[in-house]
């Protein structure tokens, strides 16, 4: 995005549970209506135009790790 022109300097990521569809169910192993993870991520620059969103769905396992800045 920086050589586009836009250049992120905050990122914002709610991360909310929400229930397995069947077909999650199947892909994943999990029972229908089991909790999973959604990520949804917003990137935005100096200004705050938010200029990416990317939403995940990870399958059970997964191990988020944040290092969140200290000032």
């Amino acid at each position: 995005m920086r050589d586009a022109g836009f250049e992120q300097t905050e990122a914002i990521e709610e991360i909310t549970l929400y229930a397995a569809t069947s077909v999650e169910a199947e892909a994943f192993g999990v029972e229908v209506g089991s909790n999973l993870l959604q990520i949804t991520h917003t990137g935005y620059t100096k200004t705050g135009r938010a200029v990416e969103v990317t939403v995940h769905r990870p399958s059970p396992g997964w191990v988020l790790r944040y290092s969140p800045p200290i000032s």
